[in-house]
Formats: structure tokens, C-alpha cells, sequence
């Protein structure tokens, strides 16, 4: 789990180190298909364990969370 942490942290990083052109903005989306995690015992505990993880992103608004329904109304 802590690659996906990791992973997750240094494309919000390269995504908001980027400077776009006046009136052009940066996004990227990160979707996460939970079938292809690991057989693990508890995986509510790993998936808890990715969302704590990133949380001091998306406080800072590094990371947005959103479905893919909310993702349609932006």
C-alpha cells in the first residue's frame, strides 16, 4: 500500500509543479480498480490505510476526491 501512497503523492506533486499557460489548467485523474489489489486479509484496513496516507493532500488541496459521477459535474 505504500507504493500506491507514494505513487499517488508524486503525481500530485509533478501535476502541481507544473505551470500552465494563462487561462489553461492541469488535471489528472487516478483511478484505482480495486479487483487488481492483492489478496489481503482485511482490505478495508488497506484501503483506510491508502486514504489516511493521502489525506494531507487533499487537505491541502493537492488531491480532490471525487466519484465518477461528481467528476462529470465538475
Amino acid at each position: 500500500m505504500d507504493d500506491i501512497i507514494r505513487n499517488v503523492k508524486e503525481i500530485a506533486d509533478l501535476v502541481n509543479a507544473s505551470s500552465p499557460a494563462v487561462n489553461e489548467f492541469y488535471t489528472i485523474n487516478k483511478l484505482m480498480n480495486f479487483r487488481y489489489f492483492p489478496v489481503i486479509p482485511n482490505i478495508a484496513d488497506s484501503i483506510s490505510k491508502i486514504i489516511e496516507g493521502i489525506q494531507p493532500y487533499a487537505s491541502n488541496g493537492k488531491v480532490i476526491w471525487v466519484t465518477l459521477s461528481e467528476k462529470l459535474e465538475i
